[in-house]
């Protein structure tokens, strides 16, 4: 019971941890090293180090559509528990009845989905890459970032190995 007790509090502290250096690096990204580098004179983050990189590696428009295709697979695996959630609720008639670690999901899905919305609505960044002749914004490439999250629950709280190869594959 202690030693439980202790894994929370140690889970909650990381959590934390990785929470507090997320707003640093979001504020970081807007106020570091910002130059009119990107596509179109657009402003971006951490500037020489973003041209060191780009210069480095180039653009591959090919891995590019590969990860975004593989991300969109990502959303079909969510609506297969949203789906799992849903017959859970109408066959047990009640909401409290649904498995506990299906409406921890559904909550994860929730905040994820909120904190996509955030980033859509407070441009943070743009991408590095013109797409159809435009800068379109976006922060880490939402839709990617988002899916590891998906699939980091489903490893963490299933024990799913096919979540690591996934989170590879989109990377």
């Amino acid at each position: 019971m202690k030693e439980e007790k202790k894994k929370i509090q140690n889970n909650f502290i990381v959590a934390a941890g990785l929470l507090a250096l997320f707003i640093l690096y979001t504020v970081a990204i807007m106020f570091v090293d910002v130059q009119p580098i990107g596509p179109q004179g657009s402003s971006v983050g951490f500037a020489e180090v973003n041209q060191y990189f780009h210069t480095l590696f180039g653009v591959n428009m090919l891995l590019y559509s590969i990860t975004d295709w593989l991300s969109i697979a990502v959303l079909f695996i969510m609506f297969g528990f949203a789906m799992v959630g849903l017959v859970q609720l109408i066959k047990r008639k009640s909401l409290f009845r649904v498995d506990s670690s299906i409406l921890v999901l559904g909550g994860f899905y929730v905040l994820v989905f909120l904190a996509y919305l955030f980033f859509e609505f407070f441009v943070v960044n743009y991408r590095p890459v013109l797409i159809e002749g435009v800068s379109p914004f976006d922060f880490k490439q939402k839709i990617k970032e988002y899916s590891k999250c998906f699939l980091w629950y489903l490893c963490k709280f299933y024990g799913h190995w096919a979540g690591f190869i996934w989170c590879a594959l989109v990377y």
